[in-house]
């Protein structure tokens, strides 16, 4: 891991207590070829985890360590626009070559619109979670909604089909043409 940055809570190590993160970070940066599991997509990978999401295990500690009986609403947490922008621009500056945000919600923000023009700006392959909401209608969730807008030497693509769990998930990415695989929106 380098530069591992937590902009909700403290300055100590980045802790990721619903596993999300963790779990990604397993997919991408798992060793290969040593008969245990899987293999990454991307084994030699440094990893810089940077947190600018609560989430209910999080919240539920904190009130337990507070005394409060009882629990959170299953949907407590979530993402303020203010620590999304600080860590898209801390890992754009920390030379980050790849940012994973996999979160979406229903407002867009100029400020988080801004931090991604501004990280591929400086090279930066971002990757837009579109969220789960297919049997929803698949409202438009930002920050993937922010596709088109994403500016300067890069395009916007669509990559659709990734079925899983017989449910359709879609997932914009913003990046350099990767070939004719690609269906543009």
């Amino acid at each position: 891991m380098i530069s591992p940055k937590d902009f909700i809570f403290w300055d100590g190590p980045v802790l990721d207590m619903v596993g999300h993160a963790t779990h990604i970070s397993g997919t991408i940066g798992e060793d290969t070829n040593n008969g245990i599991a899987e293999a990454g997509i991307a084994y030699n990978v440094k990893i810089m985890p940077v947190k600018v999401c609560v989430g209910f295990w999080e919240i539920q500690f904190l009130l337990s360590a507070g005394g409060s009986r009882g629990f959170p609403p299953v949907d407590a947490g979530g993402c303020d626009v203010a620590s999304i922008v600080q860590g898209i621009r801390y890992a754009a500056d920390n030379g980050a070559s790849v940012i994973n945000l996999s979160f979406g919600g229903p407002q867009a923000s100029l400020m988080e619109l801004d931090a991604l023009n501004y990280a591929v700006g400086k090279g930066v392959f971002i990757s837009i979670s579109a969220g789960n909401a297919f049997e929803d209608g698949n409202a438009i969730s930002y920050p993937a909604g922010y596709a088109s807008g994403i500016k300067r030497r890069h395009v916007s693509w669509r990559c659709r089909s990734v079925a899983h769990a017989g449910l359709l998930f879609e997932h914009w990415f913003v990046c350099r043409n990767l070939g004719p695989w690609w269906e543009r929106p």
